[in-house]
């Protein structure tokens, strides 16, 4: 079964029951260095990642930092 949620103001089908973690990989963020996510407007710590289930309509939001002069 999947749910619907959104990504940077993208909707996105993504398997019921998957975790913020899960998402990361399957959208290939490898490297989670400088990265992060808010769910529905809340910043989640990493260890956060593992632990939050998506539900459908939410609002998941990947932040990557940059470097620049």
């Amino acid at each position: 079964m999947e749910i619907e949620i959104s990504v940077n103001d993208n909707n996105l089908k993504i398997a019921a029951d998957s975790i913020v973690s899960d998402l990361l990989t399957n959208l290939n963020y490898q490297n989670t260095k400088g990265i992060a996510v808010a769910l529905n407007g809340e910043v989640l710590a990493k260890d956060e990642w593992r632990r939050r289930v998506l539900k459908s309509k939410d609002k998941v939001t990947i932040i990557t930092a940059t470097q620049g002069g």
